[in-house]
């Protein structure tokens, strides 16, 4: 829940603000994002490696959009779309890889978070238009104030998703 007050180690937290409906859903929120996390190795697998990391967007700061993507010890992938702007983006391109579809796994903005509800359903085809460095794209709505997670549904041509990061440490 969203404490107001700064943490004291004389004090509990102010737990009767989990009586207001706004901070039991960003308790949802944290539960749900900790399991997401803890459930996908390509977040913490190659967590000081830039095999695990690769920047897809990082120049849009017009739109204040960043994109990146984390991938783990076999190649599977999460692609992450952050919107730092309180404006929703529709028909957003971001390039991906290796996969003919994608789908939306994890959204800050649903409902059951408090959030509008804005979402990408379905399996999400991409286009053969080339973006960011990659060979295709993919067209998304992007809530406001939002962070939104995305898997390939299947690869392409049988092959491990593209990673063109140097396999450097991390600083």
């Amino acid at each position: 829940f969203g404490q107001f007050i700064e943490w004291n180690y004389k004090n509990e937290l102010d737990w009767l603000l989990l009586d207001y409906e706004s901070h039991r859903t960003l308790k949802k929120y944290v539960k749900s994002l900790n399991h997401f996390y803890k459930e996908n190795p390509a977040f913490w697998q190659l967590e000081d490696s830039w095999d695990g990391f690769q920047w897809i967007c990082t120049d849009d700061n017009t739109q204040n959009i960043v994109a990146f993507r984390r991938i783990d010890k076999n190649g599977n992938q999460i692609a992450v779309v952050c919107n730092f702007a309180p404006v929703l983006r529709q028909d957003y391109k971001i390039g991906v890889p290796n996969a003919e579809y994608y789908s939306e796994v994890f959204n800050s903005d649903s409902v059951e978070f408090g959030g509008g509800g804005v979402c990408n359903k379905g399996k999400l085809k991409c286009v053969k238009t080339p973006m960011h460095g990659m060979g295709q794209s993919l067209s998304i709505s992007i809530p406001p104030l939002s962070v939104m997670y995305f898997k390939p549904v299947n690869l392409l041509m049988g092959g491990k998703p593209e990673n063109k990061a140097s396999g450097k440490k991390r600083k």
